[in-house]
């Protein structure tokens, strides 16, 4: 997957707490952060600005499902998400259909890294907390 595109996807900078002073550990961060601002730049510009169309998914920490009734059972596919208009960064991930129900695709995703798997875990439960959270607001109006 994407490292870029992880990193801007991950809230927290646990590779960046060394056992160095203060002032040591600040500087760390902003020269990751703005190694990281480089890469997007450059990651950005290679790609160009055209987004392919949105589409509804349903996502899990573990399974992808998309409408694609030709899938195949078994079949590997190569997934690109778009997560965020304003990065523009895709995330790519191999996913392995396992079932077709009504034309949806259920697919398990399946990571190289348990870094990868761990970034998308954090990130699908924060998305789904914040689902949640806008429910209830909604809820309450």
């Amino acid at each position: 997957m994407n490292s870029v595109a992880f990193a801007l996807i991950e809230d927290t900078d646990e590779h960046l707490t060394d056992a160095g002073d203060e002032e040591d550990t600040a500087l760390h961060r902003i020269e990751y952060k703005v190694n990281l601002i480089l890469q997007m730049m450059g990651q950005m510009m290679q790609s160009g600005s055209i987004l392919p169309a949105r589409t509804k998914l349903q996502l899990s920490a573990d399974e992808i499902a998309w409408y694609c009734p030709a899938a195949i059972i078994d079949q590997e596919y190569q997934v690109t998400l778009y997560l965020s208009e304003d990065y523009r960064l895709p995330i790519n991930m191999i996913a392995q259909v396992i079932k077709i129900e009504s034309g949806w695709c259920h697919a398990r995703i399946k990571y190289h890294r348990a870094e990868e798997q761990m970034t998308w875990e954090r990130w699908v439960f924060r998305q789904h907390r914040r689902h949640i959270a806008l429910a209830r607001t909604q809820a309450n109006i």
